[in-house]
């Protein structure tokens, strides 16, 4: 392929694979090779897949359908990669015979990608070897850095898919992160977002936790940056929870909980294989909230999981009520291979759309209900973007759009007038 490899990535799902595909890129740059913004321009191209859900498993096999149809016409090598490959790596081949396939857990082979081969690799078996993690960029990633301190999962969730593709939880090496963290902060990174499939799971495989690893970064990196951490599961921050709120204080911490509650019903929390009950979420939930009252609290829920009939989708409702979150992801369950929920009898699907909608509705009222509470007051943002307007993000993480200008990275402070269910809206406040 010659010298200088042009390669083009196009990456789907959570931030977990958009971290794996910074990965790549830094392969890339790192062995002299240049990243492209079109396919038509690529000697290599690269769509890291997602298969969370049914429907975004169609939606990549669309997708990849459509650039065999382009490698075709310009003759660029096609590469799969990602969380669709150990589960449709056939049906991937039958629509690019001729595309290398790799794992979530092969992406040190890329490698070998770049030198011109055809790699097929995608067990789920194998652990993840490569201890890469994405460099810094100013100029692609702005003032944030995302950085994977973990993959894989201790959770047998009986509705996802996850534990067979990315089975073995695998941490990062303490140092290695720390020192990750301390060279983009030092080339201007000012939000720093730690993520992996369950970021309280870091460490259990190593002997040491997540605490231990936000109290080193805390306490051993210089300079002027923000923490935001990524989705924990309840089972794992019960067992820390008063180490976890204490660290929190630390004015560095974005006051942001990723929390995925999945059921308001105690029953359908076991058949999906959840270790906590709704009283110990609410606990946990309680346990910051008395520390922080404007803390950010996003949940995930799941409707139409198998077993859940109405009693149980009412519980649920009433839950949303009590906790009141920020934000929900609602999602309707849907069969995924590997996975129990699969063999279950199933809730009709326009049961599933009605709740679906129920649970939509209710979450962007008490989303603007909580929002219209900042209306008045000032408060500290960061600016993420400016264009023609600014938008930055709480302290908390809540989205803030301002009218005016700003410097990137900046944190001003924004006296908000207005509220939406997704975002406040400002001015800029001078004392």
């Amino acid at each position: 392929m010659g010298l200088a490899v042009r390669v083009y990535i196009e990456t789907y799902g959570c931030w977990l694979n958009k971290a794996d595909s910074k990965v790549i890129e830094t392969l890339v740059l790192q062995h002299g090779h240049k990243l492209v913004k079109s396919p038509c321009q690529a000697n290599i191209v690269v769509i890291n897949t997602c298969a969370v859900r049914g429907d975004t498993e169609r939606r990549m096999l669309r997708r990849l359908t459509e650039l065999e149809e382009l490698r075709k016409k310009y003759g660029f090598h096609l590469v799969v990669a990602g969380c669709l490959t150990p589960v449709r790596g056939a049906t991937i081949h039958r629509i690019s015979p001729s595309a290398s396939i790799l794992g979530p857990n092969a992406l040190d082979r890329f490698l070998e990608v770049l030198q011109g081969r055809t790699v097929l690799d995608i067990s789920p078996f194998k652990r993840r070897t490569c201890q890469l993690l994405p460099q810094y960029n100013p100029q692609r990633d702005g003032i944030v850095h995302v950085v994977p301190i973990a993959v894989g999962c201790q959770g047998a969730c009986t509705f996802c898919i996850e534990p067979f593709i990315r089975r073995y939880l695998t941490s990062y090496p303490p140092q290695l992160i720390i020192d990750n963290i301390s060279k983009a902060v030092s080339r201007g990174a000012r939000l720093i977002v730690l993520t992996a499939q369950d970021v309280a799971a870091y460490g259990k495989d190593l002997g040491t936790n997540l605490v231990k690893l936000l109290s080193e970064i805390l306490s051993r990196i210089e300079g002027d940056f923000l923490l935001r951490l990524g989705m924990m599961e309840p089972s794992l921050v019960r067992d820390f929870v008063d180490e976890l709120v204490e660290l929190y204080a630390d004015h560095r911490v974005m006051k942001y909980l990723h929390l995925p509650l999945q059921s308001g019903d105690n029953k359908v929390l076991e058949y999906m294989n959840r270790k906590y009950t709704v009283e110990e979420y609410n606990e946990i939930v309680h346990a910051f909230r008395e520390k922080f009252p404007n803390l950010f609290l996003a949940t995930d829920i799941i409707v139409g999981f198998p077993g859940e009939g109405e009693r149980e989708f009412q519980n649920t409702v009433r839950e949303l009520e009590k906790i009141r979150p920020d934000k929900v992801h609602v999602a309707r369950y849907t069969l995924r291979p590997f996975s129990d929920g699969f063999v279950r009898k199933q809730v009709l699907e326009p049961v599933k759309k009605a709740r679906s909608q129920i649970i939509s509705k209710l979450a962007e009222k008490i989303a603007l209900e909580r929002n219209k509470r900042h209306i008045g007051k000032v408060e500290n943002m960061i600016v993420m973007e400016v264009k023609e307007q600014v938008k930055g993000r709480l302290l908390n993480f809540k989205p803030v759009i301002v009218e005016g200008r700003a410097s990137l990275g900046q944190i001003v402070k924004v006296r908000i007038v207005r509220a939406t269910p997704i975002d406040l809206r400002g001015v800029f406040f001078k004392t």
